[in-house]
């Protein structure tokens, strides 16, 4: 469990560098291309969708890791 909790201690920190790395520059992580040749309404319900899709999934991860340092009591 010990080593549960600190992986996901560790993923959940990279996900929020990733996040913030993404905010900061959408373009470098616009690998399919999707923000190109679109208006600039599109590109930021794209932008937006992406960082909300990043911020549930940063919460499950809190949550899972909630719930191992609750076993670990």
């Amino acid at each position: 469990m010990l080593k549960s909790k600190s992986s996901y201690e560790k993923l959940i920190q990279e996900h929020k560098a990733k996040l913030q790395d993404y905010i900061n520059n959408p373009d470098a992580y616009d690998n399919l291309g999707l923000l190109k040749n679109v208006s600039p309404e599109v590109r930021q319900k794209i932008i937006d969708g992406r960082i909300k899709a990043l911020e549930k999934q940063i919460q499950k991860q809190i949550g899972e890791l909630e719930k191992i340092i609750e076993l670990l009591k």
